[in-house]
């Protein structure tokens, strides 16, 4: 695609004046703020699969959007400030469309920085007193049944109020009388409270604070078109190539905060610092920068603050400036290097029960873009664990989805392909209209034995196709929540500075970031969509999952349907109902499932109910309150779930030398032995096994 594009002057001046307000003179936006939105509007409008008009309906949905991301707890902007903005309500489509200055992004930005300045010269003095809590006063939680303040005195009463609950959770972490705690407890609950806001305000000075302002309006921009539709920093992109092919460029530590220094908690053995040797366990990061520049003050900065710093490009170096364990002073130099997310790859183990079961956990489904059908992808590994149960002489598998929020499109269809002879996995439908059916061509099957796929409602996009197209073909049975999230839309990640002209790509140097598009819908092969409604499960299993599905989101895209394709059904299918009755009797006699469904009666209880009183009496008693409900809950582990499950033994020699995935594998081996859904899941994959035995 072609674009155009007018030569625009980059400027960042405040545009008019906010009248009675003494504004900050700084903004600190990107340079090429309005050539980002311009750029990213365009290929909306270009590129997205169904792009709404940015007319003055988008122009408030942007404003409204954009004001709550920025004080999401209402605790900076006062009603004035929000009636004076809203002369940008119907504005902000033209200030889009016609290029002009982003008005209201500096006009918001310049309010809050007065607002903040306001706010950080009033809070250190709420905790000059001790607080006390005899008085019949309440905090809401839900913010949005809350008002914004009608003046500083209003704000400064909500910040005391909200300091004072801090205050009273970390004094009720250590007494159960509701008796008024002693003057050196409350003394000092009261100063780590401060501590953390002292760290909140050094953030919010922060120039990276600023620059995440802009990110924040672009991204809603484009979310405004759909939720999964953002704009992308060039750290956020960096950020996104991380999560979907499970690596990144860094330099090989563990990180943990400490007061107001990030530590180097761990370095990980074989990585660049451990190579490089002069980083040590314990040390704290003062400063850090690339090589050759000058270097930041990160005291109060955040982990994740810290790591867009130590990530990069490979083969770029990263200097930091470390006060060591013998408070000397010390300034390191890293070169970047690949480093591997183990968390993420999949994974596989063996339940011994009255049937040999495995038991696969994907996380994510991930690429390898060097070697999309090599290594480091899901599908290739997901084929390597399946042979590994293979030769462990497993009766059926399970694979587990649950909170597997997708990825790669070309892994789940080489996925589901292990499991089917060749055929359609998915169809694929473009802003044109027309459907294409994206399909496995290999006929081998990797596993033909009792297949079962667990899911919940965080179960998203490629979960839900490879969970899709096993229903539809009767290949596996499926267990989970009620519904999967029913996320039923593709993305695709464009470089901003693609889009730009040779000539304006020449004079323009800088990284300007990328666009997340949605650009199709996906359809299952029967062609219904999982846009909104996501998969529903043969076998239900409720779960503490509910209301964060894609349905529950603003802007969200609706479902439809398209035609069926062509396919053909496993030529062995399970006898759902028999299965679902033998399922439901179960769970009706476990006591674990009544126990976990009161604790979902509470939690959603609680979700819509989110005031909490300041009273110490009344504090204790809902604590108490709730605290028995979790000791139901605690119950589970009365109940001495212990599943008999265990490492494939090629895994185990492998382990013997990487403390880091003994590590992390002993506390999923915990995990799962005392999982009800997987215990559950299990028993059912018995019955299929006993119902096939009997057929032969």
């Amino acid at each position: 695609m072609n674009f155009k594009f007018s030569r625009v002057l980059l400027g960042i001046g405040l545009a008019g004046s906010l009248m009675a307000f003494d504004t900050p003179e700084k903004n600190e936006f990107p340079q090429n703020d309005k050539l980002i939105v311009s750029l990213l509007t365009r290929m909306i409008k270009f590129m997205h699969y169904d792009p709404q008009k940015i007319n003055d309906d988008f122009s408030k949905k942007l404003f409204w959007s954009y004001i709550e991301k920025l004080d999401v707890e209402k605790k900076y902007f006062l009603q004035q400030d929000i009636n004076y903005l809203k002369k940008y309500e119907l504005q902000l489509d033209d200030e889009i469309n016609n290029e002009q200055s982003l008005s209201f992004l500096k006009a918001s930005d310049s309010l809050l920085d007065l607002r903040i300045a306001q706010v950080s010269k009033f809070y250190p003095t709420i905790f000059d007193k001790p607080f006390t809590f005899s008085e019949n006063e309440t905090m809401q939680l839900d913010y949005s049944k809350l008002n914004y303040a009608a003046n500083v005195a209003e704000l400064e009463k909500y910040w005391t109020k909200s300091a004072k609950y801090s205050t009273l959770m970390k004094v009720t972490e250590n007494i159960n009388s509701d008796a008024e705690p002693s003057a050196e407890l409350e003394a000092e609950a009261r100063a780590k409270v401060k501590k953390r806001y002292d760290k909140l305000f050094n953030n919010l000075s922060n120039t990276s604070n600023k620059m995440t302002r802009f990110e924040v309006y672009a991204n809603a921009i484009a979310a405004t078109m759909d939720p999964h539709s953002a704009y992308m920093s060039p750290m956020g992109q960096r950020g996104w190539n991380e999560r979907l092919t499970g690596s990144y460029y860094g330099i090989g530590v563990v990180l943990r905060e400490q007061d107001d220094y990030v530590k180097i908690e761990n370095i990980i053995t074989g990585g660049p610092a451990w190579k490089q040797g002069d980083l040590k366990a314990g040390d704290l990061i003062l400063k850090v920068g690339e090589a050759g520049k000058e270097m930041v003050d990160v005291s109060g900065y955040s982990i994740n603050e810290i790591r867009k710093y130590t990530r990069g490009a490979k083969g770029t170096a990263v200097t930091l400036m470390v006060k060591q364990l013998d408070n000397s002073i010390k300034t390191v130099t890293v070169v970047r290097d690949e480093m591997k997310q183990d968390n993420i790859f999949a994974r596989s183990f063996v339940v011994n029960g009255n049937h040999k079961i495995g038991f696969i956990v994907l996380p994510e489904f991930y690429l390898n873009p060097k070697d999309p059908q090599g290594p480091g992808s899901s599908a290739y590994d997901m084929a390597k664990e399946i042979q590994k149960l293979k030769e462990e002489k497993v009766e059926g598998i399970i694979i587990d989805l649950r909170s597997n929020g997708g990825g790669s499109m070309s892994d789940v269809i080489n996925i589901a392909g292990l499991f089917i002879p060749q055929g359609p996995i998915v169809q694929v439908r473009s802003r044109d209209g027309i459907a294409k059916n994206l399909v496995d061509n290999n006929p081998e099957v990797a596993y033909d034995g009792p297949l079962a796929i667990m899911v919940n409602e965080q179960s998203a996009s490629a979960s839900e196709i490879l969970a899709g197209c096993m229903q539809d073909y009767k290949r596996a049975v499926i267990i989970g929540s009620p519904n999967t999230f029913g996320k039923g839309t593709v993305q695709r990640v464009f470089d901003l500075k693609g889009a730009l002209p040779p000539q304006n790509t020449q004079e323009n140097s800088s990284d300007l970031g990328a666009a997340k598009l949605t650009i199709q819908k996906f359809y299952r092969v029967n062609g219904s969509s999982t846009q909104q409604r996501g998969v529903t499960p043969d076998i239900i299993l409720k779960d503490q999952y509910f209301d964060s599905a894609e349905k529950n989101q603003p802007c969200v895209m609706n479902w439809d349907e398209i035609p069926s394709t062509t396919y053909s059904t496993w030529s062995n299918p399970v006898n759902l109902e028999l299965l679902k009755e033998k399922s439901k009797r179960r769970v009706e006699a476990n006591p674990a499932f009544s126990i976990i469904e009161r604790n979902i009666d509470m939690l959603k209880k609680r979700n819509k109910d989110k005031t909490i009183p300041l009273n110490l009496k009344s504090y204790l008693a809902m604590k108490k309150a709730s605290g028995a409900e979790m000791d139901k809950l605690n119950k589970l582990k009365d109940l001495n779930l212990s599943l008999n499950i265990v490492n494939p033994k090629t895994d185990l020699s492998a382990m013997q030398n990487n403390t880091v995935w003994s590590d992390t594998n002993k506390g999923m081996l915990k995990v799962y032995k005392g999982d009800y859904y997987l215990s559950e899941t299990i028993n059912v994959l018995y019955d299929m096994i006993d119902a096939q035995n009997q057929k032969h």
